[in-house]
């Protein structure tokens, strides 16, 4: 997370030695989801640049990857399963 904090002058708004501050302003979790965590949209357009793939998961040449990710999340729920889940709604 040390690549997501939010500026000093947000981190530090309630002052810099405040826990509230520490737990409620310090990292910016909207940014992270946006570039990390969004499927599909953002894992093929990292795909694209990584292994030259179409970006859009949308496309017909993407199917097998799209359609495997719906397989495991329907067959293994990882949400469901994991110890720790994240909602940055």
């Amino acid at each position: 997370m040390d690549d997501f904090h939010h500026p000093r002058a947000l981190r530090w708004r309630r002052g810099k030695a405040s826990p509230e501050g520490f737990f409620l302003d310090s990292f910016d979790y909207e940014r992270f989801t946006g570039l990390l965590l969004s499927p599909f949209a953002i894992s093929f357009a990292r795909m694209a640049v990584r292994d030259g793939c179409p970006s859009d998961p949308d496309d017909p040449r993407n199917r097998r990857y799209v359609e495997g990710q719906r397989l495991y999340l329907a067959a293994c729920d990882p949400a469901r399963r994991a110890g720790l889940v994240l909602d940055h709604r």
